[in-house]
């Protein structure tokens, strides 16, 4: 299978270490360095991000803010290509994909793992290891996207989990917001009297 990867960052760059033994695999980043760095790595670096098309399979690991402005890119162009983001948030993914066109296919994704550091430097093929990794039906999956989506997952070392974007990023909400609320029951008196 083909596999293109767009960010190449922790998560990209872990996804195209775990996949390149099973699958072509080939990347594009933003970031003309990182791209000279994920080439040394013997992983094919393109150019531009439109040169990712045609895939079978195109996942989205940019930072978040770029997930759907990226989508919105490819998805005009994937031409029937399974596009699989990252984004710790589903709901932007689901809004586009009830708008995007026809023949696009996309399922949203969310591992459940990452590292201290970041970058492609960081990136380890064992990041994945038998950690949940959610998918997220969209309005533009069907089976055969799912089925797709899962085998990559799989092939990545994760566990797939599915769930609703709702349910997704209330359990998100919930993991964010815990520790904040944690921390300022944590601070010092004098510190909250300060304020």
């Amino acid at each position: 299978m083909k596999i293109g990867i767009a960010g190449l960052g922790l998560i990209g760059g872990s996804l195209a270490l775990a996949l390149r033994e099973r699958h072509e695999v080939i990347g594009y980043d933003a970031d003309a360095t990182v791209r000279v760095d994920v080439a040394r790595s013997g992983i094919r670096v393109m150019a531009t991000i439109e040169e990712l098309v045609p895939a079978d399979a195109i996942v989205v690991a940019t930072p978040m803010p770029a997930i759907v402005p990226t989508l919105e890119r490819l998805a005009a162009h994937a031409d029937g290509g399974l596009l699989l983001d990252t984004a710790s948030l589903k709901r932007g993914v689901v809004d586009f994909a009830a708008r995007a066109p026809e023949r696009a296919r996309i399922v949203g994704g969310h591992p459940m793992a990452g590292a201290t550091s970041s970058g492609f430097s960081a990136a380890d093929p064992e990041l994945f290891r038998d950690r949940p990794f959610l998918l997220v039906p969209t309005p533009r999956s069907d089976d055969r996207a799912m089925a797709l989506a899962g085998r990559i997952v799989r092939d990545a070392g994760a566990v797939v989990t599915v769930c609703s974007a709702e349910v997704h990023d209330r359990a998100m909400a919930r993991l964010v917001s815990a520790p904040l609320a944690t921390a300022a029951a944590l601070k010092p008196k004098d510190a909250v009297a300060a304020q």
